[in-house]
């Protein structure tokens, strides 16, 4: 059964039908201010004529704003406005973008890409100051990919282990590249220790061992003295665990001091 356009909207049409006949109403009395006003003064005059524009002015834009909730209600239920302005969706080329936002050309940074580079590049100059021209130099880009504590043992670990690598295991005459006294399942030497295929293999395994340890709160040399002694230190004199820190320690705080920028 169809309804009519009264019965869809009942609210919306009684409110446009009072409204008409309070506008009626309201020019009836217009017409009788009218009459009276030609004997006020012209002070008075002028409120009566500012009030009366006032009212029309809100009556007018009451009934637009009725007809426009009923055109935009279907039984009862609202419905979507398919010429609504689509401001955020509005594509724009590279050009409005930049004008847009204020850029110049070739002055867009993408910044945590940038500051992690930034911050790269400045422990990179930090971890070469230490291992340049030692046989550990062509791992800096590598290390310099781990966190800045991890980076840190990398350098401290491998001059108390190997001298920056001049002292490191070896198998078949090749070096196993092999500078923190690493022992693992990576093509062991006969004793024990392993030996990567490129420096590249080397600091990625010795990194991912010495982040597990970081991650459940190793943050020292002190704390990290299991690398020389495993799981007990009894085997060894306190002075060679002392030792053991003292040397790592040297490399490491001078990296972990630097400051951040």
């Amino acid at each position: 059964m169809s309804k009519s356009a009264n019965s869809e909207d009942p609210l919306g049409s009684r409110l446009i039908g009072k409204s008409a006949n309070y506008l009626k109403s309201k020019i009836v009395g217009t017409k009788i201010l009218w009459k009276k006003s030609k004997k006020l003064t012209p002070s008075k005059k002028s409120l009566i004529y500012v009030s009366l524009i006032i009212e029309a002015a809100v009556l007018i834009c009451l009934m637009f704003s009725k007809e426009e909730t009923k055109s935009s209600t279907l039984n009862g239920l609202p419905i979507k406005d398919n010429y609504a302005v689509k401001l955020v969706s509005h594509p724009m080329d590279e050009n409005s973008q930049k004008k847009f936002c204020g850029a110049k050309k070739g002055s867009e940074r993408n910044t945590v890409q940038d500051y992690t580079k930034d911050k790269n590049e400045n422990l990179r100059k930090e971890v070469l100051a230490v291992i340049k021209d030692t046989p550990m130099e062509p791992m800096v880009d590598k290390i310099c990919e781990k966190d800045k504590t991890v980076a840190a043992f990398l350098v401290g670990i491998a001059m108390k282990e190997s001298k920056f690598g001049v002292y490191s295991p070896k198998k078949n005459g090749r070096d196993c590249y092999n500078y923190w006294g690493y022992r693992g399942r990576e093509n062991p030497t006969a004793s024990g220790y392993s030996c990567f295929s490129s420096p590249e293999q080397a600091v990625e395994v010795v990194g991912n061992k010495i982040e597990r340890l970081t991650q459940r709160g190793i943050k020292s040399p002190a704390q990290m003295i299991s690398w020389k002694c495993g799981s007990s230190c009894a085997g060894h004199s306190r002075a060679s665990v002392n030792k053991w820190v003292y040397d790592v320690n040297i490399y490491f705080r001078k990296l972990m001091r630097k400051k951040e920028t």
